[in-house]
């Protein structure tokens, strides 16, 4: 077990606040070295009688959790490597649920998957609500008793991903200015009566053992679709560059719209090309953060006025490539319709630095590299993505088949064929 997985544990006045601090893509990824040291953790908590509570949250800014880590399912060859990889964090997470100690989980920004499936295994639930608040299980595979837990809690449909506020499940949701005080406010209450919440009513129709035997099964019968290739690495000695200090946005469509919020709330001038004013706005802000975000966002008619932005996502087919790179600097990136990528790549002067882009369901953004799109061209923009509270997903057309790529997680193949991108000129 490495050092650097052993989490780190803080006490002070009856409260014990064990913090989250992986490295690596995705933020605090699980796999089964991880998995020991939290179990580890965990003893070393529940064997101190001097604490009442409980708080699991992350060290990292990214978010509490977003999936397992690159080598999480790597080395699992066969249907009872895969079988005991759940059986294994069913135990710990269930030895989270049995504890003696009152637990909390603190949830700041993205918390998906295994994450997840951890918040639900605990007594109580506390999430800040910020331009990152996605939590669910997202659509990987999930397999540490978080579904069962799930009907238990609330017998509707399990989410992939959906703001906090709404999903029913969490004792308290607050904004990032309240969330120490809330925090604190949460604790109080707990230690003034340090009592287990009793279970819900609807886990007496739901069996634990079968649900969880259940959910072993399913992860097992989805590895026959599942390989390791990773989204692809920057491939120079510079580090990804970090997200672009302006963002430009060419067309009035909707998902331009909602980008333009993302953007702004988390700090960035957002360059608009249109004459179309965004109208819908995020109900998850507050009215000052929405009036920030909106004194962000700038409107113009000339492409000059994109020089600065790192990042030019279009949305208008209507566009000539040429028109917008002789006002590009030469290390913006240009994410297109996948139908345009082609069109775009033809006649473009950096060809390289050129991608199609289009968003699918709440959270996903898939990605269309073309052949000359570079290795650093995708790498950085999928962490872009990722850092805007998206999930990306990597699409490549080979043969019949479609193979996606999920970064730092899973490949797997689409059952169905699409035509090819680069059968016209456009």
């Amino acid at each position: 077990m490495a050092d650097t997985d052993l989490p780190r544990i803080a006490c002070s006045d009856r409260v014990a606040t064990l913090w989250l601090d992986w490295p690596g893509r995705p933020v605090n990824g699980w796999n089964l070295s991880r998995l020991a040291a939290f179990d580890r953790a965990l003893t070393r908590i529940s064997s101190r009688p001097d604490h009442d509570v409980l708080v699991i949250r992350s060290a990292r800014s990214a978010g509490f959790c977003a999936g397992f880590s690159d080598d999480a399912l790597t080395h699992l060859r066969s249907d009872t490597d895969w079988a005991a990889f759940a059986v294994a964090g069913q135990k710990v997470f269930q030895k989270l649920s049995e504890a003696a100690l009152i637990t909390l989980a603190f949830v700041e920004g993205t918390c998906n998957g295994p994450g997840f499936e951890l918040a639900l295994a605990c007594d109580y639930r506390l999430a800040v609500e910020g331009p990152n608040s996605r939590v669910g299980f997202g659509d990987r595979p999930t397999c540490w008793g978080g579904r069962t837990r799930w009907r238990q809690l609330s017998g509707r449909p399990a989410p992939e991903s959906a703001n906090p506020r709404g999903m029913g499940i969490f004792d308290g949701v607050c904004c990032e200015r309240r969330a120490k005080i809330d925090l604190q406010t949460r604790l109080d209450k707990l230690l003034m009566h340090p009592v287990k919440r009793r279970a819900p009513w609807r886990s007496w129709f739901v069996d634990t053992a079968d649900g969880f035997a259940g959910e072993r099964k399913q992860f097992v019968r989805n590895r026959r679709g599942v390989s390791s290739t990773p989204w692809p690495k920057f491939d120079t000695v510079n580090p990804i560059p970090r997200f672009p200090r302006a963002v430009g946005l060419v067309g009035d469509g909707l998902r331009s719209k909602e980008l333009a919020w993302e953007i702004a709330l988390r700090g960035h001038p957002v360059m608009r090309l249109t004459d179309d004013v965004p109208s819908s706005r995020p109900n998850r802000m507050t009215p000052l953060e929405l009036q920030q975000a909106e004194s962000r966002m700038c409107q113009t008619t000339n492409a000059a006025d994109l020089s600065a932005c790192g990042l030019v996502v279009v949305d208008d087919s209507g566009v000539s490539p040429a028109f917008l790179e002789h006002d590009l600097p030469a290390r913006t990136i240009l994410a297109v319709a996948p139908a345009d990528s082609a069109r775009f790549v033809e006649l473009a002067k950096r060809p390289e630095r050129i991608l199609g882009l289009e968003f699918a369901g709440d959270r996903l953004a898939v990605v269309y590299p073309q052949i000359e799109t570079s290795p650093d061209t995708l790498a950085a923009f999928g962490t872009w993505l990722e850092y805007l509270g998206y999930q990306p997903v990597l699409t490549h057309e080979v043969g019949t088949d479609r193979q996606i790529a999920v970064p730092g997680d899973l490949t797997r193949r689409a059952p169905a064929p699409k035509p090819s991108l680069r059968t016209s000129a456009g």
